[in-house]
């Protein structure tokens, strides 16, 4: 599995996070580096799902796109997708 797997580790303030990914998710992510310009993210925006828009240095919320989707997707409970409790999917 060691060998399939890479492990990266990140610091940041006063937490520490480690991830493993497998090399399709790291294949996909060197993609995304790739294009990111191309794409139009600022060079100096540091997230890795970047929003694009007046040289922005935010990160894409992803709360702001399953709302959107949920919507768009016509369920009946769209804000149960999107809640931080538990889901109940025999309400959509």
């Amino acid at each position: 599995m060691q060998n399939r797997f890479k492990n990266t580790n990140k610091r940041k303030e006063r937490s520490h996070f480690t991830s493993i990914i497998n090399p399709e998710i790291e294949n996909s992510i060197q993609v995304l580096l790739k294009y990111r310009e191309m794409a139009g993210v600022s060079v100096n925006n540091k997230y890795l799902f970047a929003r694009t828009i007046f040289d922005s240095l935010s990160p894409i919320r992803s709360t702001d796109v399953l709302r959107k989707y949920a919507v768009a997707a016509n369920l009946k409970t769209p804000r149960s997708i999107t809640s931080t409790h538990v889901l109940n999917l025999e309400n959509m």
